[in-house]
């Protein structure tokens, strides 16, 4: 599944939990059995050559690749594609209780989500040799109202392709090694 779909499914799974009124308990202790009954959506794994969209519905010219970067903010901006195993998806959950909104996300057998480099400095782009603090995000974006016509688009987070209509997003950020 590429990141349109995934973005679709996303909507739409939130959608669903919504109307869902079960109250799903989930307890963040390292112990996975809460999310048993919850249900999995699954990703095929990504290759090194990258996973391509047939189709924009927004831009439907396009040959779209499913990747991302934090240096892309313009909406026709199309990053080159990086490999790597530590933010390839392959499946993910969702649920909620009365107060929270929950999400599970699992990586390919050798990724590892929030790896990141360390070491004493910030990332020098003309010395990239240099050891330095690496950042790793997991960004969850939601769109709250459901209506595309408010909110943002994903390219103004860096996100590709984008999509619109989003209101919200939570976030956990990785750095230097640590969360």
């Amino acid at each position: 599944m590429n990141l349109f779909n995934r973005i679709l499914l996303i909507y739409s799974v939130i959608q669903i939990l919504k109307s869902d009124p079960i109250n799903r308990n989930i307890i963040i202790d390292g112990n996975f059995d809460d999310w048993l009954n919850v249900p999995s959506y699954s990703d095929p794994r990504d290759n090194i050559n990258g996973t391509v969209y047939q189709e924009s519905p927004w831009f439907p010219s396009l040959k779209i690749p499913d990747c991302h970067d934090a240096d892309t903010k313009i909406l026709t901006d199309m990053p080159k594609h990086t490999y790597n195993p530590n933010v390839n998806i392959i499946e993910f959950k969702i649920a909620h209780d009365d107060s929270s909104l929950y999400v599970y996300y699992r990586v390919v057998d050798d990724g590892v989500i929030g790896k990141t480099s360390v070491g004493p400095h910030e990332f020098n782009r003309s010395d990239p040799s240099k050891p330095s603090a690496g950042r790793f995000y997991i960004i969850t974006t939601v769109n709250l109202d459901m209506n595309d016509t408010t909110g943002y688009w994903l390219h103004e987070g860096g996100y590709y392709p984008t999509a619109p209509g989003f209101d919200a997003n939570f976030e956990i950020e990785f750095y230097n090694g640590t969360y």
